[in-house]
């Protein structure tokens, strides 16, 4: 009997898991190596020993590199010091630039690249990008966020679960503005406000609710507003912890005031954080989680990601196929138990607010509904509410008290004859 045997034609593959080992119909067997210890492989498929350690420069202090790949032929290696970079490329230094991070600020650094570029984020740092314009031509910048007709497309963000009344001196160039509780910190300087449909930014903080702004899109009306968000990243604020790309967006979050957020780019559109506007039409007044405010603001924000849906203790938050909101609430087997507030933790775009316990006991989601014509009287619903928003005398229809109500359901799901309904309100309130 001859012996058979294959010739190994490549090595692309890489390193092949034990857990495929015999597994010879797969294409990944035949460009593969049990183990490799020590080699180079070469994009043909075959390998070479790998050179031993040449010394090519002393590092400086604290010292982290970094890959940069822009193709299989033009490799580079970042290393950086404090406040320093210095790029390499066949054994020798060929840039060497200024930079924002201390040393002890190295290994906080997060990347990713794309093409010609590396983005790198910190907790205490603006977000910058390292850029290759050719081989000796390397530059760092802030990220440049996508602009049109004066507004810039950056993430912003309502940090107030009760948002403050602002208001401006005027529309444009010069302003001040004002508002009706304490918002402003000396680090607010140089971010920006987005109000209404224009765009400030502050140059100085005169105290907690006075600031100076330069107009960047005119402002469409001066008046009191609730119709107004910040920045998201700033000094003020803190900026992203990590950064990634997926299915053709930039993904970017995790900052300090914002430790559970991400923010995705408009697909193919990396630095556009645009969140639109969802169509009037199709967005449906609903009963939403605690913290989601109405439902035009949770539709523009929600990712459409189910962990709301999926980590429910009641299993009362269900997905609403092809509507907006993407998720709504259903009473029709449960309720919102009252001690529980695990869909604001988890939501990872503030869709869902993440409110304290006390908060979100207090806010008011819906408004219970009673039909006089099934209810029999028995007063179920008062023993089960646990606001005591229901009151109810011998022989009458129960009461239900709008100001106390929450909208939890906790009745409807009591009621024997369903005769209680839990409505949607426009725009949820901490009562």
């Amino acid at each position: 009997m001859n012996n058979l045997g294959s010739v190994k034609t490549n090595f692309t593959a890489g390193q092949v898991s034990p857990n495929l080992l015999g597994r010879g119909d797969l294409k990944i067997y035949e460009n593969g190596a049990r183990r490799l210890w020590n080699v180079i492989i070469h994009p043909p498929g075959g390998v070479s020993r790998r050179r031993g350690l040449k010394y090519i420069c002393r590092a400086e202090q604290a010292t982290r590199l970094l890959p940069f790949e822009f193709n299989t032929e033009q490799i580079y290696l970042l290393c950086l010091s404090d406040y320093k970079m210095k790029v390499f490329k066949d054994d020798r230094c060929i840039a060497e630039l200024e930079t924002p991070w201390s040393g002890n600020q190295l290994f906080q650094l997060n990347y990713t690249q794309s093409a010609d570029t590396l983005l790198l984020v910190h907790p205490d740092v603006p977000p910058k990008q390292v850029t290759r314009n050719n081989n000796e031509v390397w530059l760092i910048s802030d990220w440049e966020y996508y602009t049109k007709d004066d507004m810039i497309y950056m993430p912003y963000y309502n940090f107030y679960q009760k948002k403050p009344q602002l208001w401006a001196s005027g529309t444009s160039g010069e302003i001040t503005m004002a508002t009706d509780a304490d918002v402003f910190l000396s680090a607010h300087v140089g971010s920006y406000l987005k109000y209404q449909s224009g765009l400030v930014k502050i140059t100085e903080v005169r105290g907690p609710r006075d600031i100076a702004g330069t107009v960047i899109k005119k402002l469409s009306a001066t008046g009191k507003t609730n119709d107004w968000a910040e920045a998201a990243f700033s000094d003020a604020r803190g900026w992203p912890v990590s950064v990634t790309f997926h299915q053709n967006r930039m993904v970017i979050g995790g900052s300090r005031d914002l430790p559970n957020r991400l923010w995705l780019s408009k697909s193919s559109d990396l630095f556009n954080f645009d969140l639109g506007k969802a169509v009037a039409a199709k967005v449906k007044k609903t009963v939403l989680p605690a913290g989601a405010g109405n439902s035009e603001d949770f539709a523009n924000r929600c990712l459409n990601c189910n962990l709301c849906v999926q980590n429910c203790p009641m299993q009362i938050i269900k997905k609403a196929d092809g509507d907006y909101p993407a998720v709504h609430i259903d009473y029709t087997d449960g309720f919102c138990d009252y001690d529980c507030r695990k869909c604001s933790e988890i939501c990872p775009s503030g869709a869902i607010k993440r409110l304290t316990l006390a908060e979100k006991q207090k806010t008011q989601i819906g408004l219970a509904v009673i039909n006089e014509n099934t209810c029999i009287k028995c007063g179920l619903c008062v023993m089960k509410c646990p606001r005591g928003a229901i009151s109810k005398e011998d022989g009458s229809f129960p009461l239900i008290n709008a100001n106390e109500c929450i909208g939890c359901g906790a009745c409807q799901n009591a009621c024997p004859v369903k005769a209680i309904t839990v409505m949607p309100v426009e725009q949820q309130k901490i009562l």
